[in-house]
């Protein structure tokens, strides 16, 4: 009986989030820090609340710098900026993030090497699901991006030289596959139809590379976008209020990434 009446609140507590909306504050043109400052908790009319853009609530911003020997790598997250993509007609189409140098062109690195970790959160407002993911940038040297989701689940806390994972996914699928795409200057535009779609949430986490041990690298912009497709006419098991919406509920309470 008790597992009844957890397993009836599970699927209230997803209908009451769910039906949360789409936040009315739009996605500016920002850097990454006032995003973090700004938009960090997924609850629609929070005081920090999402941003939205498209069909998507985003939030949960977070960014780490890794490098080594290169003082000039030394960038915080003031020094990115974020540029909404709109999506088509309806909703449906790309929609996603702009990356680009905050005061420069680009980013040049001369010595060492340098990591740059952007996460953010998205919600999906209900009816469309989320299909695929596109990536795109400008560089010039030794320099990649990848882009990484966790669909319906959570990625874990960046730890350089470890890979990443995904956890608390749907009953179904207790450890999510990580979802990955990558671009480099001999392929600067790549796409992924992810294994199954995002129906609910999903974290994104953007990985930007730079090494300049074959000389300059630099950075002048990428492009993460998300496939929104229109609502499937049959709804999948996972959307069925339990496992998927309840994650969506423990989003509003996990504790923040632990950062190295």
């Amino acid at each position: 009986m008790r597992t009844l009446l957890s397993l009836v609140l599970f699927g209230v507590l997803a209908t009451t989030l769910h039906a949360n909306g789409l936040s009315p504050t739009g996605c500016p043109t920002d850097s990454l820090a006032d995003y973090i400052s700004n938009f960090q908790s997924p609850s629609v009319g929070a005081p920090n609340g999402p941003c939205s853009a498209g069909i998507l609530n985003y939030s949960e911003f977070n960014f780490e710098s890794f490098f080594a020997n290169s003082p000039s790598a030394m960038l915080g997250s003031s020094a990115f900026d974020l540029s909404p993509i709109s999506p088509g007609q309806g909703n449906v189409g790309s929609t996603g993030f702009a990356i680009s140098p905050a005061n420069s062109p680009n980013f040049t690195l001369t010595s060492g090497s340098a990591l740059y970790v952007l996460d953010w959160y998205f919600a999906i407002d209900a009816g469309p699901i989320a299909s695929g993911a596109s990536l795109g940038m400008d560089p010039t040297g030794d320099v990649s991006v990848t882009a990484e989701y966790c669909l319906d689940s959570f990625i874990s806390a960046f730890v350089q030289g470890q890979a990443d994972s995904c956890y608390n996914g749907p009953a179904n699928d207790p450890d999510p596959t990580l979802q990955t795409l990558t671009v480099t200057p001999a392929d600067l535009n790549a796409f992924i139809t992810f294994s199954t779609p995002v129906y609910e949430f999903a974290d994104v986490r953007t990985i930007i590379s730079l090494n300049s041990d074959d000389g300059p690298a630099e950075f002048g912009g990428a492009s993460s976008g998300t496939t929104i497709d229109p609502a499937p006419t049959t709804p999948e098991p996972g959307t069925l209020l339990l496992v998927p919406g309840g994650l969506a509920f423990f989003a509003f309470f996990r504790k923040r990434r632990v950062t190295q």
